[in-house]
């Protein structure tokens, strides 16, 4: 059964589809029913119309269903007008609160991209500074590198003139294995020799120390050299963990104390060099 509506309820319908600026072709699209069917109820050719057709044309007019039975009067024409407004006004406001929610993300992703970038720049030019200061230098010189051969090395004579006596120590030979592999255990063996006549004394330390672990000092030796004599002295070394070529130095050192390092940088009692330090430097494969 129909829904008898009356001149005012169709003159009310007309004029809040002007207000929304709709054609009647558009609120009946938006309402889902037929152009007829609008024309019919705003042209007042019809005078019953199913409860459902009404609920439609009053969801697309944004208007409550109740509204049509209310007398026109100005509060409740002012109470509608109010409504419609406030509605209007909420999408208004929310499409405003998406927009700026929109532009305080943006603002919010521009300032975290250039804080990283600016952190990173920091973090690279503290690096290059700071790899700068902690460079390691070698003290050693190539006038005090004995030249040896790389299969059986040999550590020349270097004479040292003390009391106008010929005095000298030499490396006879390093006995070493030069491939190993990762975190293996190096024996190595150094035989050497000295002449120091009375009333020569010299202390002196021979030292290993390498490359991967330039501070880690090896006692090869530590004592006073008088007169002449010869030793085989064995030791050994930790291969590295990563595969690589590396090299290992052996101090001679005629001090009150070894050289510190890989590097020979001084004892902490000589703030120059050693009095006395040459060094060999042999080659380890790691596979």
């Amino acid at each position: 059964m129909g829904v008898s509506i009356e001149p005012e309820i169709s003159r009310k319908l007309t004029k809040q589809r002007k207000k929304l600026l709709l054609s009647q072709f558009e609120l009946s699209q938006k309402a889902k029913v037929s152009l007829r069917t609008i024309q019919d109820i705003e042209g007042g050719r019809r005078k019953a119309f199913s409860e459902a057709t009404l609920l439609a044309v009053c969801r697309a007019l944004e208007i409550p269903y109740d509204y049509l039975w209310v007398s026109d009067d100005e509060n409740g024409s002012d109470n509608h007008i109010s409504s419609t407004e406030s509605v209007h006004s909420t999408t208004r406001g929310r499409n405003l609160i998406d927009i700026l929610r929109k532009k305080f993300t943006f603002v919010i992703v521009a300032i975290i991209l250039l804080t990283t970038i600016t952190i990173t720049t920091l973090l690279v030019i503290n690096s290059n500074i700071l790899s700068n200061k902690t460079k390691r230098f070698d003290w050693v010189t190539l006038s005090s590198k004995m030249v040896i051969d790389p299969i059986t090395p040999e550590w020349t004579e270097w004479p040292n003139k003390i009391y106008n006596k010929e005095c000298f120590a030499c490396i006879n030979h390093i006995e070493y294995s030069r491939t190993t592999s990762a975190k293996d255990t190096i024996p190595m063996s150094i035989q050497w020799s000295w002449f120091y006549p009375p009333p020569a004394n010299t202390e002196v330390f021979i030292s290993a120390y390498s490359c991967w672990e330039p501070d880690s000092e090896i006692r090869i030796w530590h004592g006073d050299l008088t007169k002449e004599g010869t030793k085989t002295i064995p030791f050994m070394l930790f291969a590295p963990e990563v595969p690589g070529i590396y090299t290992i130095r052996i101090f001679y050192t005629e001090a009150f104390a070894p050289v510190s390092n890989y590097y020979g940088s001084p004892p902490p009692n000589q703030v120059t060099a050693p009095s006395y330090s040459r060094y060999c430097e042999l080659v380890l494969e790691v596979l």
